[in-house]
Protein backbone atom coordinates (compact mmCIF):
# COMPACT_ATOMS: atom_id res chain seq x y z
CA UNK A 1 0.00 0.00 0.00
CA UNK A 2 1.33 3.20 -0.51
CA UNK A 3 1.07 6.52 1.58
CA UNK A 4 -2.08 8.33 -0.12
CA UNK A 5 -4.18 5.23 0.52
CA UNK A 6 -3.33 4.68 3.52
CA UNK A 7 -3.61 8.40 4.69
CA UNK A 8 -7.18 8.14 2.64
CA UNK A 9 -7.97 4.94 4.65
CA UNK A 10 -7.21 6.40 8.17
CA UNK A 11 -9.02 9.48 7.62
CA UNK A 12 -12.77 7.36 6.81
CA UNK A 13 -11.64 5.28 9.95
CA UNK A 14 -11.53 8.78 11.99
CA UNK A 15 -14.61 9.54 10.44
CA UNK A 16 -16.94 6.71 11.28
CA UNK A 17 -15.18 6.42 14.91
CA UNK A 18 -16.52 10.25 15.52
CA UNK A 19 -19.86 9.36 14.24
CA UNK A 20 -20.18 6.13 16.30
CA UNK A 21 -19.46 8.13 18.97
CA UNK A 22 -21.45 10.80 18.43
CA UNK A 23 -24.92 8.35 18.30
CA UNK A 24 -23.37 6.72 21.66
CA UNK A 25 -23.59 10.21 23.69
CA UNK A 26 -26.66 11.48 21.98
CA UNK A 27 -25.44 14.46 20.21
CA UNK A 28 -26.87 15.68 16.61
CA UNK A 29 -26.97 18.13 14.16
CA UNK A 30 -29.07 21.24 15.12
CA UNK A 31 -31.14 20.84 12.09
CA UNK A 32 -32.86 17.81 13.56
CA UNK A 33 -33.06 19.25 17.26
CA UNK A 34 -36.41 20.76 16.25
CA UNK A 35 -39.41 19.27 18.17
CA UNK A 36 -41.55 16.39 16.92
CA UNK A 37 -44.87 18.75 17.80
CA UNK A 38 -43.03 21.54 15.04
CA UNK A 39 -41.78 19.34 12.14
CA UNK A 40 -44.39 19.53 9.35
CA UNK A 41 -45.50 16.10 7.91
CA UNK A 42 -45.07 15.96 3.84
CA UNK A 43 -47.55 13.39 2.68
CA UNK A 44 -46.64 10.58 0.53
CA UNK A 45 -47.71 8.21 -1.34
CA UNK A 46 -46.63 5.65 1.43
CA UNK A 47 -49.21 7.12 3.53
CA UNK A 48 -52.08 4.60 2.64
CA UNK A 49 -50.32 1.45 3.02
CA UNK A 50 -49.16 2.74 6.27
CA UNK A 51 -52.63 3.65 7.50
CA UNK A 52 -54.12 -0.26 6.15
CA UNK A 53 -51.25 -1.60 7.90
CA UNK A 54 -51.71 0.81 11.21
CA UNK A 55 -55.53 -0.55 10.98
CA UNK A 56 -54.49 -4.42 10.67
CA UNK A 57 -52.00 -4.24 13.13
CA UNK A 58 -54.65 -2.76 15.89
CA UNK A 59 -57.50 -5.39 14.40
CA UNK A 60 -55.17 -8.04 15.38
CA UNK A 61 -54.31 -6.87 18.54
CA UNK A 62 -57.48 -6.11 19.99
CA UNK A 63 -58.30 -9.78 19.24
CA UNK A 64 -55.40 -11.59 20.81
CA UNK A 65 -56.81 -12.61 23.79
CA UNK A 66 -60.85 -13.04 22.67
CA UNK A 67 -61.29 -16.50 21.16
CA UNK A 68 -61.51 -17.01 17.26
CA UNK A 69 -64.88 -17.73 15.91
CA UNK A 70 -65.81 -20.92 14.04
CA UNK A 71 -62.59 -23.17 15.75
CA UNK A 72 -64.65 -25.38 18.27
CA UNK A 73 -62.90 -26.87 21.33
CA UNK A 74 -60.92 -30.14 21.04
CA UNK A 75 -63.29 -33.23 20.91
CA UNK A 76 -60.69 -36.24 21.30
CA UNK A 77 -57.54 -36.70 23.38
CA UNK A 78 -54.84 -37.70 21.06
CA UNK A 79 -52.85 -39.33 24.21
CA UNK A 80 -56.07 -41.46 24.74
CA UNK A 81 -56.32 -44.85 22.45
CA UNK A 82 -60.04 -46.33 21.58
CA UNK A 83 -60.91 -49.91 22.49
CA UNK A 84 -59.82 -52.12 19.72
CA UNK A 85 -62.99 -53.07 17.69
CA UNK A 86 -62.97 -56.73 15.97
CA UNK A 87 -62.40 -57.35 12.30
CA UNK A 88 -65.03 -58.55 10.39
CA UNK A 89 -65.33 -62.06 9.03
CA UNK A 90 -62.40 -62.88 6.75
CA UNK A 91 -64.03 -65.48 5.25
CA UNK A 92 -65.04 -65.19 1.33
CA UNK A 93 -68.72 -64.74 0.46
CA UNK A 94 -70.85 -67.29 -0.81
CA UNK A 95 -70.32 -66.04 -4.53
CA UNK A 96 -67.62 -68.67 -4.79
CA UNK A 97 -68.61 -71.01 -2.37
CA UNK A 98 -66.67 -72.49 1.02
CA UNK A 99 -62.92 -71.29 1.11
CA UNK A 100 -61.95 -75.06 1.64
CA UNK A 101 -64.66 -77.53 1.43
CA UNK A 102 -66.13 -79.88 4.64
CA UNK A 103 -67.71 -83.04 4.50
CA UNK A 104 -71.14 -83.69 3.78
CA UNK A 105 -71.43 -80.63 1.88
CA UNK A 106 -71.62 -80.16 -2.20
CA UNK A 107 -68.93 -78.87 -3.53
CA UNK A 108 -69.29 -76.49 -6.11
CA UNK A 109 -66.57 -77.03 -8.73
CA UNK A 110 -65.23 -73.51 -11.05
CA UNK A 111 -62.24 -73.15 -13.16
CA UNK A 112 -59.23 -72.02 -11.08
CA UNK A 113 -58.36 -68.72 -11.48
CA UNK A 114 -55.75 -67.31 -13.59
CA UNK A 115 -52.53 -67.49 -11.35
CA UNK A 116 -49.15 -66.24 -11.85
CA UNK A 117 -45.36 -67.08 -10.61
CA UNK A 118 -44.06 -63.21 -10.41
CA UNK A 119 -40.83 -64.65 -8.93
CA UNK A 120 -39.01 -66.56 -6.35
CA UNK A 121 -36.74 -64.78 -3.09
CA UNK A 122 -34.25 -66.74 -1.62
CA UNK A 123 -33.46 -66.30 2.48
CA UNK A 124 -30.02 -66.95 3.74
CA UNK A 125 -29.69 -64.94 6.61
CA UNK A 126 -30.89 -67.79 9.25
CA UNK A 127 -28.58 -70.10 7.99
CA UNK A 128 -30.54 -71.97 5.76
CA UNK A 129 -32.14 -71.84 2.55
CA UNK A 130 -36.21 -70.07 2.73
CA UNK A 131 -37.46 -69.15 -0.01
CA UNK A 132 -40.89 -67.28 -1.19
CA UNK A 133 -42.73 -67.41 -3.99
CA UNK A 134 -44.31 -63.66 -5.67
CA UNK A 135 -47.38 -65.22 -6.66
CA UNK A 136 -50.08 -63.29 -8.72
CA UNK A 137 -53.94 -64.10 -8.49
CA UNK A 138 -57.06 -62.59 -9.42
CA UNK A 139 -57.46 -61.57 -5.83
CA UNK A 140 -54.14 -60.08 -5.29
CA UNK A 141 -50.30 -60.33 -4.96
CA UNK A 142 -49.27 -62.41 -2.66
CA UNK A 143 -45.65 -63.50 -0.61
CA UNK A 144 -46.25 -67.28 0.04
CA UNK A 145 -43.45 -69.89 1.87
CA UNK A 146 -44.11 -73.87 1.66
CA UNK A 147 -47.18 -74.93 3.60
CA UNK A 148 -49.10 -71.66 3.65
CA UNK A 149 -52.45 -71.50 2.08
CA UNK A 150 -53.41 -67.78 -0.18
CA UNK A 151 -56.64 -67.33 -2.36
CA UNK A 152 -59.09 -69.40 -0.58
CA UNK A 153 -57.86 -71.95 -2.23
CA UNK A 154 -54.09 -72.91 -3.35
CA UNK A 155 -51.66 -74.69 -0.87
CA UNK A 156 -48.39 -73.88 -1.45
CA UNK A 157 -46.38 -77.63 -1.56
CA UNK A 158 -42.85 -76.99 -2.86
CA UNK A 159 -40.66 -73.89 -3.87
CA UNK A 160 -37.96 -74.57 -6.18
CA UNK A 161 -35.20 -72.24 -7.83
CA UNK A 162 -37.12 -73.23 -10.93
CA UNK A 163 -40.94 -72.63 -9.95
CA UNK A 164 -43.30 -73.76 -7.29
CA UNK A 165 -45.57 -76.89 -6.81
CA UNK A 166 -49.42 -75.53 -5.43
CA UNK A 167 -52.33 -77.60 -4.04
CA UNK A 168 -55.79 -76.97 -5.49
CA UNK A 169 -57.78 -78.01 -2.65
CA UNK A 170 -60.83 -76.89 -4.53
CA UNK A 171 -60.37 -78.91 -7.64
CA UNK A 172 -58.45 -80.95 -6.11
CA UNK A 173 -55.82 -80.75 -8.52
CA UNK A 174 -51.63 -80.25 -8.55
CA UNK A 175 -50.51 -76.97 -10.41
CA UNK A 176 -47.00 -76.24 -10.85
CA UNK A 177 -46.27 -73.06 -11.93
CA UNK A 178 -42.46 -71.99 -13.77
CA UNK A 179 -40.90 -69.11 -15.24
CA UNK A 180 -42.43 -67.75 -18.83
Amino acid sequence: MNRTRVAVLSVAAIAVAACALAIAIGVAPASSRVPRSARRVVPTAVDPVVAVLSENQARLDAGRGAPRPGLAPARRNPFHFAERIAAPDARPTGRRGPAFPTAGTEEVTSAAPPIRLIGIAEDRSTGALVRTAIVSTADGLFLVKEGERFAHRFEVRQITASGVQLRDVVAAADVTLAFR
